[in-house]
């Protein structure tokens, strides 16, 4: 059966490594700040905001873009923090999934820079032939089904014969 397998396409965050409670503070408090200062509101109301867009449009950048023409690049410098990267390597998953027969992909919701600084940080980037991010899905961030053709007409997968392990169903 693992052996029907041509594609393999992982999650990153909370898949490939487990996001602590510490980081996903850190990373929410920035998001706050970011909206605040975007948006010119108090912290208050930028976590308003910021939850209403996630509910509606699955990112707070996706309705940051919709509803305010935010520029997304002005997000991903603002977001993108060295600190934030405390995750470590995690030898038996790297060779695990090194030793998949197949391609292997990663698929997320991050930019890719994110998931660039991330798969360096936990030893496995060269385990992945590519990273379809939230721009390459054109921000329709998962599980829009147009994110998931595009993915696979890019990368000419076979979704028949294909896995992916995410983290949320």
């Amino acid at each position: 059966m693992i052996n029907d397998v041509e594609t393999w396409i992982f999650d990153l965050d909370n898949t490939l490594y487990s996001v602590s409670d510490e980081m996903h503070g850190q990373i929410d408090d920035l998001l706050g700040g970011f909206v605040a200062d975007f948006l010119k509101v108090d912290r208050v109301e930028a976590r308003i905001i910021q939850k209403a867009y996630f509910h509606e449009f699955g990112l707070t950048l996706r309705g940051l873009m919709v509803n305010h023409d935010l520029d997304p690049e002005v997000y991903f410098d603002y977001m993108t923090r060295e600190e934030l990267y405390d995750m470590k390597p995690d030898p038996a998953l790297s060779r695990a999934i090194e030793n998949l027969p197949g391609r292997k992909l990663v698929y997320t919701n991050a930019p890719g820079r994110h998931a660039e600084l991330a798969l360096d940080r936990l030893g496995m980037s060269g385990h992945f032939e590519a990273v379809y991010d939230i721009q390459a899905a054109d921000f329709l961030p998962k599980p829009a089904i147009g994110a998931y053709s595009e993915l696979c007409r890019l990368h000419n997968i076979d979704p028949a014969r294909a896995v992916m392990v995410d983290d949320i169903i």
